[in-house]
């Protein structure tokens, strides 16, 4: 039910508070006018349709977050198969972990196999895509890990695998490509950030760090 960023404001309104199953029994019984006028004699009626105009707002939110959710896990991982099957579109992806599916017939997708953490390998790899494949016009940094860990508990190295991988390896991608995204005023960068950048939480202080740098790197 929760997400890795823990109990937070923002976890509990989707699971709890911005649900159907919660906002639409309520929804339903303020349309139901026995209870509404109860509810009238217990404040004034403007008050009361105030109320059962608010709580439709939220019932039609839920739903959309719903829906939204839905097709998110529809369509999950799937982005870039998509995406690969447009002739003109040329997909490279830099992962440690290879990946888990066959691309389709035709599809001009690069995969390039490198440890993020490794300052070393990430120029090594760059140089490579800049020579088999070209400058990307594109650069989305959505690799990250969370150890788990409270600051006493996490060991040195899982502070530096994460710090490494979430915040350093996105600033070494974007000053390996931004250069020739300037120089052709053409390109975009997006960073995938997270709400414990602003709410952390005990066991991820690490990754909480790494995702608020990540942040200030991209506003820059």
């Amino acid at each position: 039910m929760f997400s890795r960023e823990g109990f937070t404001l923002d976890v509990v309104a989707r699971n709890w508070i911005l649900t159907p199953t919660t906002t639409l029994p309520l929804a339903l019984g303020l349309a139901w006018e026995p209870l509404f006028s109860r509810l009238a004699q217990r404040s004034s009626r403007d008050r009361a349709a105030t109320i059962r105009s608010r709580v439709y707002w939220l019932a039609a939110a839920s739903l959309v977050l719903a829906l939204n959710d839905q097709l998110n896990k529809q369509t999950a991982n799937n982005w870039v198969k998509l995406i690969a099957r447009k002739p003109r579109t040329r997909f490279v992806v830099l992962d440690y972990v290879p990946l888990s599916w066959t691309p389709p017939p035709g599809a001009r997708l690069h995969f390039y196999e490198c440890d993020l953490s490794d300052a070393y390998a990430i120029k090594i790899m760059c140089d490579r895509i800049k020579a088999e494949v070209g400058h990307p016009t594109v650069l989305f940094n959505n690799a990250g890990l969370a150890r788990g860990s409270t600051i006493m508990e996490g060991t040195s190295n899982d502070v530096q695998l994460t710090l490494k991988t979430n915040l350093i390896a996105p600033f070494l991608l974007v000053r390996e490509f931004l250069p020739e995204m300037v120089r052709k005023d053409h390109g975009h960068i997006l960073n995938t950030g997270s709400m414990s950048s602003v709410v952390s939480a005990p066991t991820i202080v690490d990754y909480s760090a790494s995702k608020a740098g990540l942040t200030g790197l991209h506003e820059v």
